[in-house]
């Protein structure tokens, strides 16, 4: 990725922006390196290959997936939505590249579905997530479908099956996922589960091991996702200091790439404990 971003800054805009495919890879780089200002560079491009997409069986460089992963990387998560719902995910002969971006895309609408409380749809999308991804054998997308179904257990109340599941990916994929970032989306669902759980051993296990990739990489609603979980873990045990600088360095995290709603869930999350404590004058 980080050799697609030296490329990129290189080359002139117009070397890029003309070729369809090109455009598209280079922003899904930019988008995991959350690289927010050379990605708006590459928007307006992408929105042209969008509007001449639509209506057409795209099977590789979708603009449109990649306009919405944007949108969910920078916590424009209703933009994200509204975007993902045009694309149809449906008995797609893709492979490869086309491959992994209609499984990001059936993640996406998975996700939508399981926190519009449609877990039934959410299933389904799974389902075809997990097709498109081992077609693609595409660990960083394979890493989100497992956390959005075990996220999607864990809101219906089946924690146990959801820390198996979680348990499963960890073990089956461990190899992979020391080697990349993939790891960390399974992580950070897997954190709530423990927390949830009362697993707080295990939940510091992983975090400790985890918690960097997960700063670095995960979108915002999994980045705060894992750190609530561990801040809580801490709480849990007394520790309040380590509490505090775990939610600083979140909301740290979240001010530095312009995330203003998890922003405010931490400020919640700090009258919360201050409400638990007692403390109303505050």
């Amino acid at each position: 990725l980080m050799t697609v971003e030296r490329w990129f800054a290189r080359l002139p805009l117009s070397c890029v922006t003309s070729r369809k495919d090109l455009v598209v890879e280079v922003a899904y780089a930019l988008i995991f390196l959350r690289r927010y200002p050379e990605l708006r560079k590459l928007e307006p491009a992408l929105e042209e290959g969008a509007a001449a997409q639509a209506g057409l069986a795209v099977t590789n460089g979708h603009c449109g997936i990649v306009l919405a992963m944007a949108a969910m990387s920078r916590n424009e998560v209703a933009k994200g939505f509204d975007l993902i719902v045009r694309v149809d995910v449906r008995n797609r002969d893709v492979v490869g590249f086309g491959a992994f971006e209609y499984g990001a895309a059936a993640n996406l609408l998975a996700y939508r579905a399981i926190t519009c409380g449609d877990f039934e749809r959410g299933r389904e999308l799974i389902a075809i997530a997990r097709n498109y991804n081992d077609r693609a054998q595409a660990t960083f997308s394979g890493g989100y479908m497992v956390a959005i179904e075990g996220f999607g257990l864990v809101l219906r109340g089946q924690v146990d099956d959801s820390l198996s599941r979680f348990r499963s990916a960890m073990a089956e994929h461990q190899p992979e996922l020391d080697k990349s970032f993939a790891s960390a989306a399974i992580a950070s669902g897997f954190a709530l589960a423990l927390y949830e759980s009362n697993e707080l051993n295990a939940l510091e296990a992983l975090t400790e091991a985890h918690l960097p990739a997960i700063a670095d990489s995960t979108l915002p609603d999994w980045m705060l996702t894992a750190f609530l979980a561990t801040a809580r873990g801490h709480d849990a045990r007394g520790r309040h200091a380590r509490t505090n600088e775990v939610l600083d360095e979140a909301e740290a995290i979240c001010r530095a790439n312009g995330w203003t709603r998890p922003v405010a869930t931490l400020n919640w999350e700090r009258v919360r404990r201050l409400l638990l404590a007692g403390d109303l004058a505050r």
